[in-house]
């Protein structure tokens, strides 16, 4: 009858383990697929970043040239072109 109850017990103890271990290998796939699933994301968030720094980059160019022409036309100067169509210099030459 020990051996019996003993076999039993040993019996669900198994069918128990085996099925822990089951839901682990289940839950092991899911979270290999959700972390799969943020490195793409990550991936695609870094590949939008260096883009919008590019843009950015590109954008401050822009502005800073922009910047230097105000400031030379402030300062009398101009693109060392004159509106007639003549190169730079003084009127004359």
């Amino acid at each position: 009858m020990e051996e019996q109850i003993r076999q039993q017990c040993q019996n669900e103890f198994h069918s128990q383990l085996k099925a822990v271990q089951q839901m682990g290998e289940q839950q092991k796939g899911q979270l290999e697929e959700v972390v799969g699933n943020m490195e793409k994301e990550l991936a695609v968030q870094k590949k939008v970043s260096a883009d919008l720094e590019e843009q950015l980059n590109v954008a401050l160019t822009g502005q800073q040239e922009s910047q230097r022409r105000v400031e030379q036309l402030e300062r009398g100067g101009g693109d060392d072109v004159d509106p007639a169509g003549g190169r730079g210099g003084t009127p004359g030459e």
